[in-house]
């Protein structure tokens, strides 16, 4: 296939990778993002709001059309609908609109999952007002229960509810999902399909920080789980992209398992974030960036994957109590059983940290590898909490 690839909404590591694939790609940013990463020699840059279908639409037909295209792929979350819009609009090979909003809409997702895979589903509702979300929770008899926007990432605006009278105090002014807690371990399969044919290319173990739904560490592989779990993983979440009709590219989908019961928390059609991609590359050789950049102009395929440089390799997450950021120390620390091989701080002194509420008001990361996942995960846990953030109200 020829032409060339147009990427959405990237970030400079996703240009760089991008640019690997198509050295002439060009790239559609929102106004105001940066550019000055991603402006290469080759490479075309527009922006345009492509949150706007129309303009975005107009912009694709009067302007990339002309440049000769094989395809528009995006890797972030609000990049995914707008890619597909523009697949639908130049008639070039990707996702369609329909089956983006599926994922993307969690209330649809349910929906979908309610008429075709009702046995990985929990119950949910869309409640009217706080009332109706205790009455629903009370109802099921369930222990705990879960409210989150319609659509959204990184755990924002999403809170655990153990007591329904809490429901009830909630004033709902926007459309929400409720849904019954699944209880069991977290995991997140990170996956590629083509033509229909879906590989589970890693399954990772997630930990969240105390009482929130905020990731406060990942492993791959997923320690623990025996051949007969690794075999139902794959099964059921084959079974879910089949309901959710998603026939290529990468998806990045959360479960919990507990005692041979498979629950599914969401998904998205999209590689998954917080380094996720980074220790499947290392862990596996599979390098899922380049994979979901290439996969529909047919520039990669099979030449993604490279010998693996590790057995495990695990990620966790700094935090610092909320206020103004007035110091940060690193340790000189070496752990044992694992190579450290980056410690980013996402804060600085003068910057402010809030409520560790979301993904956003985490302070950095340590990132290691090793022989063996569980060594590797206390590694960079221990070390995380060994890094010091400093702040003040």
């Amino acid at each position: 296939m020829s032409g060339r690839l147009v990427v959405i909404g990237a970030s400079p590591s996703i240009a760089a990778v991008a640019r690997e694939v198509d050295p002439a790609a060009v790239f559609l940013q929102q106004p105001g993002s940066p550019v000055d990463e991603i402006v290469r020699i080759g490479c075309n840059l527009y922006t345009t709001d492509f949150s706007r279908d129309e303009e975005l639409r107009v912009l694709l037909r009067e302007v990339v059309a002309p440049l000769g295209v094989s395809a528009v792929v995006s890797v972030t979350e609000t990049g995914q609908l707008p890619a597909a819009v523009a697949n639908e609009t130049l008639g070039t090979p990707g996702l369609r609109p329909e089956v983006v909003r599926r994922f993307q809409d969690k209330a649809v997702m349910r929906q979908r999952m309610a008429q075709t895979v009702p046995d990985l589903s929990v119950r949910y509702a869309v409640p009217a007002d706080g009332a109706e979300a205790a009455r629903r929770v009370r109802a099921w008899g369930a222990a705990r229960a879960v409210l989150k926007p319609l659509e959204g990432t990184a755990s924002r605006d999403v809170r655990i509810v153990a007591d329904p009278a809490e429901l009830e105090r909630l004033d709902l002014d926007a459309p929400a999902l409720l849904e019954e807690f699944a209880e069991g371990d977290e995991y997140s399969a990170e996956t590629f399909s083509t033509g229909g044919t879906h590989r589970l290319v890693a399954v990772t173990r997630k930990h969240l920080f105390d009482a929130t739904v905020v990731e406060a560490a990942h492993v791959v592989p997923a320690p623990g789980l025996d051949d007969g779990e690794q075999a139902l993983v794959e099964k059921c979440v084959a079974r879910f992209l089949d309901a959710m009709e998603l026939t290529d590219g990468p998806a990045h989908t959360e479960f919990r398992l507990r005692d041979g019961e498979f629950r599914i928390i969401e998904s998205h059609t999209r590689i998954g974030g917080d380094g996720i991609t980074r220790l499947v590359q290392r862990v596996t050789g599979v390098d899922l960036k380049r994979w979901s950049l290439g996969w529909s102009t047919g520039l990669t395929g099979a030449d993604v994957t490279t010998a693996p440089e590790s057995g495990a390799a695990a990620i966790a997450f700094v935090t610092a109590p909320p206020g103004r950021v007035t110091a940060v120390r690193v340790p000189d620390f070496a752990p044992q059983g694992a190579d450290v091989r980056d410690v980013d701080l996402y804060v600085g002194p003068g910057d402010e940290i809030g409520e560790l509420t979301d993904s956003r008001q985490r302070a950095g990361h340590v990132l290691a590898t090793g022989d063996d996942p569980a060594t590797v995960l206390a590694a960079v846990r221990d070390m995380a909490a060994r890094v010091v953030v400093e702040t003040a109200r």
